[in-house]
């Protein structure tokens, strides 16, 4: 009985003693990376909990946010659960930016126990138009600056390029084909800086986002003729080109000296051609037409004498007018030519014909290949200069006859010349 008496006393004495376990975390909060808009689960996992509460807390501003599975913030996208007997859960559904900073797991013991874990919140970049440049109309020869406002975390990086792939040209000794930073300058833009610039924002958070910004440049018309001077024949068709560049693009028309405008009617024909960028961009896609750029043509079919002189290809914009000169000059018909030559060369022997009758009451003769003597010939003078046979005559005379008589017609021709 008294041992049993004591071992009582010695089970009493030691449950009356026993102190309870202390809760104690079971392992670290993890710090955790999520996209803009997705859910995150923050796991807090306790042991020997008994009769203490688990809370979270956002430290950033000191905001009891659970305990247990109490919500106490108002924010409506804040929950909180309980699984494994241990593990306290902290729920934020469609992450923010500003859900980003320290939320801590807390043990409401005596001495406060407290584990911390970082919630990192990473955005896509996004450009802010209102903060960023739209398209820009700049006169030539002034500076431009373009901007580009880009949002994100982590901050973005902006690189500029130009959508054709060709180089940009800062100033006067820096161009290049990508440049970093929020604005762009462009130091006394050209008309060759006229194109579509863009903006490119990433900062490893897909997707990268990118801006087009229009670049125009206004600028009064030039226009350059290649060939001034061009010459034709009656009857030809003649065209006439004028290289203009403008911007904006200017009305452009054809007239003659007199300031009479042609019309695109009747032989006359007018085109308007759009130059083509040869070069290729980088993707490799064809070159984009150079607005700023045409090719004037003006066709005249069937010339006749009055169109011979001068005309004017004219082009105005708001910023100016201008005009190139073209002098269209006849040139001879080659036929016109020889039938003119052979009747000055018929009138030129007739006249030295008329001259040896007069002058000479002597009978021209000829040398016969068969007898070997001169005979007095049949043909008259004319016949005999201009080879002509002696219908009269029986007798047949050859060519080579008829050579030394013209010949001869000739010599007594510059003879005569001279009297």
């Amino acid at each position: 009985m008294d041992k049993i008496v004591f071992l009582f006393f010695v089970v009493l004495d030691i449950t009356s003693t026993t102190k309870p376990l202390e809760p104690e975390f079971e392992g670290p909060i993890e710090n955790v990376t999520v996209p803009l808009g997705r859910d995150v689960k923050l796991p807090c996992r306790v042991k020997h909990l008994g009769s203490h509460k688990v809370a979270w807390i956002f430290l950033e501003s000191s905001a009891i946010l659970t305990v247990q599975t109490h919500v106490i913030t108002r924010n409506p996208r804040i929950s909180a659960t309980h699984e494994e007997h241990k593990t306290w859960n902290l729920h934020i559904s469609n992450i923010q930016e500003n859900d980003t900073g320290r939320y801590s797991c807390q043990i409401n013991t005596p001495i406060v126990k407290t584990q911390v874990g970082y919630l990192k919140v990473v955005v896509p970049p996004s450009i802010d138009d209102s903060l960023s440049s739209s398209d820009t109309i700049v006169k030539e020869g002034h500076d431009v600056t373009l901007n580009c406002h880009a949002m994100g975390s982590p901050q973005p990086r902006v690189t500029w390029k130009r959508e054709d792939g060709g180089r940009m040209t800062l100033n006067r000794t820096h161009s290049t084909y990508e440049a970093d930073g929020y604005t762009l300058e462009i130091v006394k833009i050209s008309r060759l800086d006229m194109g579509i610039y863009v903006c490119i924002a990433s900062n490893g958070i897909p997707p990268a986002i990118s801006k087009r910004i229009q670049v125009s440049v206004d600028f009064p018309p030039t226009i350059w003729v290649a060939h001034q001077l061009i010459g034709a024949m009656v009857g030809m068709s003649v065209v006439f080109e004028c290289h203009l560049e403008a911007h904006p693009a200017a009305i452009h028309y054809w007239t003659r000296e007199d300031g009479h405008v042609l019309h695109d009617q009747g032989r006359y024909k007018f085109e308007a051609i759009q130059a083509q960028n040869d070069k290729k961009d980088h993707r490799g896609r064809p070159g984009t037409t150079i607005t700023y750029k045409t090719h004037m043509k003006l066709t005249i079919k069937y010339v006749t004498p009055k169109d011979f002189g001068t005309y004017r290809c004219v082009a105005k914009n708001p910023r100016g007018e201008t005009d190139g000169q073209i002098k269209l000059y006849e040139i001879p018909s080659p036929t016109t030519s020889t039938t003119t030559t052979e009747k000055s060369e018929l009138q030129e022997i007739e006249e030295v014909t008329e001259v040896i009758s007069t002058k000479q009451p002597w009978q021209l003769q000829v040398f016969d290949d068969r007898t070997g003597y001169h005979q007095p010939s049949h043909q008259s003078e004319k016949q005999m200069i201009l080879g002509q046979p002696d219908l009269s005559s029986s007798e047949n005379i050859s060519s080579t006859s008829s050579y030394l008589v013209l010949s001869f017609a000739i010599a007594v021709v510059r003879c005569y010349s001279f009297v």
